[in-house]
């Protein structure tokens, strides 16, 4: 009898030995434990990009999650998930003892270390910190793990992570996403019936959730409201109605929104600029643009349209709003999925004679030349670096009449751009459109009133929404603000509107403008109706055609070329970028208070 009793008395402090041993040498293995506030900062979630109207049109993203407060959720949401999952949860401290003496036991026999016995609080731990792989030095890691949670948190703050941080099915993390890609509502608006559904799917995911078998879906759902009813969380009446509701699904979504990725590609280019790539793709951010889809609708739908006059051609194309300087709309070629290069914001082509307002706008304000100035519509000669150049006019065609600003832009006329060009000076025309808008380069020659500066879409697009806007410059605007997932403000883009340039000057620019497109080479651009105002381009051979210019509530560009600057034949700024501007126009036009749109001059923002 001593004997047994010391052989007993031995093993059991054995026991407690070997426990305590393998308790101080799993502890130096074990994570430290993250708070509910260390999660919330630092757990992945999507971040989401909204149109100017609130439409979501793209997401940036890890993982699809986002995170939702537990007392912002349903009670029966986490009443279901104890009663589906854990029904002892308040009652133990992170592990069921019993439940994993019978699972040892199982596992014993059959040599295998299939069986878990698993709480909500273990399946965190794994969930978290360890790997799925079923094997005996994990499953210590996990006991132990959990014991250490549940030591650390309240049970509250365990069912808040576990809630946003499982896997839900479909690619969906956390119970604010499944509500969203299953149901279309937000957590907070599940009812039970749906909120058992998605409790359901956690065993098996994949095979669980009811875009993949809604049969079992329902099965399973009818499960978790039993379970429900037995623990009192739901009564056996309103158990057996919430199995019978029908469940109402939302229309399937497998992939990220998208649907105007050229205008995405550049907010994703900006926002990585300003506030890193990471907390784009983790911060479950709210990111507010200045989309306009009918707008951007318009355009998409006119560089479709305008496919058979484009060959194998490229299209670049910008509207703005000429009040706020926000985005409209952008287009940044033909196919995204194609090729991803932007050549809204990529690609910088020579302008050719979209230059041309900025060579006489500078004459008039420097008192160069006054607004009825002449010159002589005829061929000239330069010194140029490599010997005489003699530029000429697109078809070859002069009369030696001496020809007024209003005339040489209707008609584009190089040679008397050029003069003009000489009359002011390079400098002061640079200083102009510098104000305007335009950031690239200008050759400090006479060639830059041909339009020798390489530009983008958008530059282009911004420095003419000056003249638009009365003379008032800025920075073109994409992003209005970026939030955080509480809704502190993260980031802001800001226009800095500043005065260029006379709203008297800017209203002379229209009036020529408008002229070239009632009666001039811009006629392509015209839109029954509205007063528009513009100018064409068109560089040697055709390798760049343009439009830019506005009307009332709408300014823009529009670039047509080869990525490799061959030749367009047949190509012309009025023929080919113009009509692509006035059909986004008259599409924008077509919705909403067409007629307000169109009561202002086109000098006007």
């Amino acid at each position: 009898m001593a004997l047994g009793l010391k052989l007993g008395l031995s093993l059991a402090v054995l026991g407690v030995a070997s426990f305590w041993g393998l308790t101080l040498y799993l502890d130096g293995r074990l994570p430290e434990v993250l708070s509910v506030a260390d999660y919330r900062r630092t757990a992945p979630q999507m971040s989401r990009v909204y149109a100017a109207d609130g439409a979501v049109i793209g997401v940036f993203r890890v993982e699809r999650r986002t995170l939702v407060r537990l007392t912002d959720l349903p009670p029966f949401v986490p009443a279901a998930l104890v009663a589906s999952e854990d029904e002892g949860f308040y009652d133990h401290e992170g592990l069921d003892y019993l439940g994993m003496v019978r699972a040892m036991w199982t596992n014993v026999r059959t040599g295998r270390f299939s069986q878990g016995a698993s709480t909500l609080t273990q399946q965190l731990a794994r969930s978290f910190y360890l790997s799925a792989d079923k094997t005996l030095e994990r499953k210590l890691l996990e006991v132990f793990l959990a014991r250490k949670l549940d030591h650390h948190l309240d049970k509250e703050e365990i069912l808040e992570l576990y809630l946003n941080q499982v896997y839900f099915g479909d690619g969906r993390y956390g119970i604010e996403e499944a509500a969203r890609h299953y149901f279309d509502k937000d957590a907070a608006a599940l009812d039970v019936a749906e909120a058992a559904a998605l409790v359901g799917v956690l065993p098996a995911p994949d095979r669980l959730n009811p875009y993949v078998d809604l049969e079992a879906c329902l099965a399973r759902r009818a499960r978790v409201l039993a379970a429900m009813a037995r623990t009192g969380a739901l009564s056996p009446a309103g158990a057996r109605a919430a199995a019978g509701a029908p469940l109402r699904l939302a229309t399937r979504e497998s992939d990220d929104p998208n649907p105007y990725p050229w205008f995405t590609d550049v907010v994703r280019r900006r926002l990585e600029a300003a506030i890193g790539r990471d907390r784009l793709l983790r911060g479950g951010l709210r990111v507010h643009t200045t989309l306009d889809r009918r707008a951007q609708d318009a355009l998409d739908a006119a560089v479709v349209a305008a496919a058979p006059t484009l060959g194998d051609g490229e299209v670049g194309a910008v509207l703005l709003d000429p009040l706020t300087r926000g985005v409209r709309a952008l287009v940044g070629g033909r196919d995204f999925a194609r090729s991803a290069f932007n050549r809204a914001v990529q690609a910088h082509r020579q302008l050719g004679s979209t230059f041309k307002p900025f060579v006489y706008a500078a004459g008039v304000e420097a008192g160069a030349f006054g607004p009825d100035a002449t010159w002589p519509n005829k061929p000239i000669s330069y010194r140029g670096r490599h010997g005489a150049w003699r530029p000429a006019n697109a078809e070859h065609r002069y009369d030696g009449a001496p020809t007024g600003i209003e005339s040489a832009l209707v008609r584009s006329l190089n040679v008397i751009a050029v003069q003009a060009l000489a009359d002011v000076g390079v400098a002061k025309v640079t200083d102009l459109a510098r104000r305007a808008g335009l950031k690239a380069p200008i050759p400090a020659d006479l060639t830059a009133a041909l339009g020798s500066a390489e530009v983008t879409p958008l530059e282009l697009a911004n420095a003419y929404t000056t003249f638009a806007a009365g003379g008032v410059a800025g920075e073109a605007v994409v992003v209005r603000r970026v939030e955080d997932a509480d809704g502190a403000l993260v980031w802001a883009e800001d226009a800095a509107p500043r005065e260029a340039f006379a709203p008297a000057l800017a209203e002379r620019v229209a009036g020529w403008l408008r002229a070239a497109v009632d009666h001039g080479t811009a006629r392509g651009a015209r839109v029954p109706g509205v007063i528009v105002a513009g100018k064409t381009g068109t560089t040697d051979d055709a390798r760049d055609v343009w439009f830019a210019g506005w009307a009332p509530g709408l300014s823009g560009a529009v670039w047509v070329g080869r990525d490799d600057g061959r030749p367009m034949p047949g190509a012309t700024g009025g023929g080919t970028a113009a009509p692509i501007f006035a059909a986004a126009l008259s599409g924008w036009l077509g919705g909403g208070d067409a007629a307000a749109r169109t009561s202002a001059r086109a000098g006007a923002p």
